[in-house]
């Protein structure tokens, strides 16, 4: 049962990449699509924790808070006002995310897929392609694609659990408050 509900997953965020990186736009249904096959994953796993859900979901709309007030102060405009600067497809997958995810390893995917995206179409840019929009839930899509395709052998079970990142920071000497 568990590696059919992976294979659905990787299925439904391939079809979610592809559809962003065509036409940037994806169909609403596949949010919830994935969210729940998500969430059955993790549940299957054993794995599925509501203060994870709500710590991700926590820091998610801290952040999002803050690059509107950002872009209020800035730019004096709204972020979802004329020009899109983030797309409702971006935050609707950031709400997926905030289910794939233990809060340490929601942390570091959230960031280290942003940071991998702007580098990827900075680098298109500099290689002279024009990049007028960046399709950012289709790159984060790809993104967890590779992270399940890593972590194949546990069906996504280290991806609820930040065990095995305190461990690697404790070896590494790295001391969190």
């Amino acid at each position: 049962m568990q590696p059919l509900f992976v294979i659905l997953i990787l299925l439904a965020l391939s079809y979610m990449a592809w559809q962003d990186f065509a036409d940037r736009a994806i169909d609403w249904f596949l949010f919830p699509v994935v969210a729940a096959l998500l969430v059955v994953n993790s549940i299957l796993l054993r794995a599925f924790a509501w203060n994870h859900l709500l710590v991700n979901i926590g820091l998610l709309s801290v952040q999002l808070a803050l690059v509107a007030l950002y872009f209020k102060l800035s730019r004096g405009q709204r972020l979802f006002a004329g020009q899109q600067l983030l797309g409702w497809g971006d935050i609707l997958f950031f709400l997926v995310l905030t289910l794939a995810f233990s809060p340490l390893n929601f942390i570091l995917f959230y960031i280290a897929s942003l940071l991998l995206t702007l580098l990827f179409f900075l680098i298109l840019a500099l290689g002279g392609r024009k990049v007028h929009s960046i399709p950012l839930a289709g790159s984060q899509a790809v993104i967890l694609i590779a992270v399940f395709l890593i972590d194949i052998k546990q069906w996504g079970l280290y991806l609820y659990n930040d065990n095995l990142l305190f461990n690697f920071l404790n070896h590494a000497n790295v001391h969190l408050p």
